[in-house]
């Protein structure tokens, strides 16, 4: 949860982004909270909220006085890595849709949420369950790389970019409102906000978990120790040279390097 709970709100008008990745278990779930700024999704409470129903992701927006308006996404609980973007945009003053991706791929339904007056919650940001809300056969799951974007990101840049995991050249990175990759959370149960607006959450209950995935939903940068590691074009040349016994000089300039492949007796 976070402290400051204006974080997260989305006001009477205005465009927005929220985004998040998550590994859900195989299992046709009904009504656990995912990633929610409202005290519960019980009809006519403000605020919104990403959860299941029957294995398929959802956003639900409450308001008092109003039944809750949902948009749905695909089936996520299958034990593989998701990305769930809802996109919020203020076409006009009678006319704010709400779209929802998939690892990209843009519902075909949408509702218009500009009837619904001020959406702001004081409830706070949550990762993971509502405690007022039901977790119905879920159980544990995992939740990273969450985004607020004060902006709504076009449906172009969702679908090339729902897999990074970084910000370092993100067009949007100056509408961003918090960026929290959660893989770095500390002995003070801090989650920091890593958009440089230090909207830092404080986890109030903690299960960490250490996981070493492949998954092609998923495709963090690339670390110049990698390069350092295995074989790149630029050594293609140098390891040619190499197998026809031809020393290369200097001279040359060539960036590559030789690669000498470990020696495993096989006997």
């Amino acid at each position: 949860m976070i402290n400051n709970t204006s974080i997260g709100n989305l006001g009477t008008t205005g465009s927005y982004t929220i985004q998040c990745k998550v590994k859900l278990p195989a299992a046709n779930a009904n009504y656990p909270a995912i990633l929610s700024k409202r005290a519960t999704f019980t009809g006519g409470v403000v605020g919104w909220v990403f959860f299941l129903e029957d294995g398929d992701w959802q956003i639900n927006i409450g308001q008092t006085g109003f039944g809750n308006t949902q948009v749905r996404g695909t089936k996520v609980s299958d034990a593989q890595w998701h990305t769930l973007t809802a996109q919020i945009t203020q076409v006009n003053a009678t006319t704010r849709t709400v779209y929802v991706f998939t690892d990209g791929q843009k519902s075909t339904a949408s509702s218009n949420i500009a009837d619904r007056g001020n959406l702001d919650s004081p409830s706070p940001l949550t990762f993971g369950n509502n405690n007022n809300d039901n977790n119905t056969g879920l159980g544990n799951y995992m939740i990273t790389d969450v985004r607020i974007y004060n902006t709504a990101l076009s449906d172009a840049y969702i679908q090339a970019n729902y897999c990074r995991t970084d910000v370092a050249d993100d067009q949007y990175k100056a509408n961003l409102v918090g960026f929290w990759p959660s893989n770095n959370i500390g002995a003070d149960r801090i989650i920091a906000d890593e958009s440089g607006n230090g909207n830092n959450l404080l986890v109030q209950t903690l299960d960490p978990a250490i996981f070493n995935d492949v998954s092609t939903k998923v495709c963090p940068q690339i670390v110049p120790a990698v390069y350092r590691s295995v074989p790149n074009s630029v050594d293609v040349a140098m390891q040619v040279y190499q197998w026809l016994g031809i020393t290369t000089p200097t001279s040359w300039g060539l960036d590559g390097k030789t690669w000498v492949p470990q020696y495993i007796n096989v006997r």
